[in-house]
Order: structure tokens, then C-alpha cells, then sequence
């Protein structure tokens, strides 16, 4: 047997590491297919009695089927919430949608909140005037077992909230340019 000098070992790394992020990359690809095949055209369960606020104090009152679509996201109450909520960029999307839809589309969002008073405060401090359910018994995902990965807690739901598409569209362009297509095929929107 020969043995490999320092320029062939170091070369046989760098060989192996290659091979080591594509088998990754191809494993966390194959998870996002399974992940979207299992969710795609799965009915999303509401809890009853749903009450939505603005900016965590006013309630209104909202129809569960007032649109064509609908786009639901879910916040737990795990790690930053702020950090995770992205209100400017939601605010942004829904303007987004607003204009290009007509009302065709709401945006629904759930947070499961582990103080709801920040929360509040931070809707109040970015004037994020969107409905927004505290569900503090987490019964929508008691309901519905969503992933736990934050990218795959928003959904884009049809008229009998079935799953038409997922993914995070404001952290993740490809998934907004996906829903925005979807909803423009679909509302034949040019």
C-alpha cells in the first residue's frame, strides 16, 4: 500500500467534504419535497370561536370565508418571537397582495404567544395593522401538527382551506414569486 503525501490527503478531503454538502444538501432537498407532498392539499383544521385583534387589542370581527384565498401563518412562541415575526415585511407583502388581488386574499395569523404584552408593543411600535389571532391553548396546531421549521408554518390556502402551497413568503422570495403566481393564475390576475 502506498502512502498518500500531504498534497494527495489534503486533496482526498477536500474530495470527501464535497461529497459529505452535496449528500446533505440532496438530503435537506429530499425533506422539503416529503415535507410539501404530506402538507399539499391537506385541509387546515380552524379552532372554533376564533378572535382576531388589531395591534393585539382591538377585536374585529372577520369571516372565515370573506376571500378567495387565504394566506395563514403560525408563530409559536419559541426562541425571538420579535425576531421572527417580521412585521415590516408582512406589511409589505400585504400591501403587495392587496394591490395585485383586490381583496381575493387575506392574510391570517395565528401566534401562540408566550407574553402577549410585548407582543402588543411591537405591533403597536410598527403600526402592524393586520388581524392577528392570540391562540394561547395552541389549538390551531394542536389541530393541525405543523412543522417545526419556521420557513414551513405559512400556508396558502384555497377557498375550503386546503394547502395549495407553503413556505414563508417574506423570508424567502422564491416562495412569494410561487404564491403571487399561483394567485395570478388562478384569480386570471396579469
Amino acid at each position: 500500500i502506498q502512502k498518500i503525501d500531504n498534497r494527495h490527503g489534503k486533496d482526498l478531503c477536500y474530495i470527501f467534504l464535497a461529497i459529505f454538502c452535496v449528500s446533505c444538501y440532496e438530503s435537506k432537498e429530499k425533506h422539503i419535497i416529503k415535507l410539501v407532498s404530506e402538507w399539499e392539499g391537506r385541509q387546515i383544521i380552524f379552532p372554533e370561536d376564533v378572535a382576531y385583534t388589531l395591534y393585539g387589542k382591538d377585536t374585529i370581527s372577520m369571516y372565515e370565508h370573506d376571500s378567495c384565498y387565504k394566506i395563514l401563518t403560525y408563530i409559536d412562541s419559541t426562541g425571538c418571537v420579535g425576531c421572527r415575526l417580521n412585521l415590516d415585511r408582512w406589511l409589505l407583502f400585504a400591501e403587495q397582495i392587496d394591490t395585485l388581488f383586490e381583496g381575493n386574499v387575506s392574510l391570517r395569523f395565528f401566534i401562540h404567544p408566550k407574553d402577549d404584552n410585548l407582543l402588543k408593543s411591537y405591533f403597536q411600535r410598527d403600526c402592524f395593522n393586520l388581524p392577528v389571532c392570540f391562540d394561547y391553548e395552541d389549538e390551531i396546531n394542536t389541530l393541525n401538527h405543523f412543522p417545526e421549521e419556521i420557513m414551513f408554518q405559512t400556508f396558502l390556502l384555497d377557498t375550503e382551506d386546503r394547502v395549495v402551497a407553503m413556505g414563508n413568503p417574506v423570508l424567502n422570495n422564491r416562495v412569494r414569486e410561487l404564491y403571487i403566481q399561483i394567485l395570478s393564475d388562478s384569480l386570471n390576475v396579469d
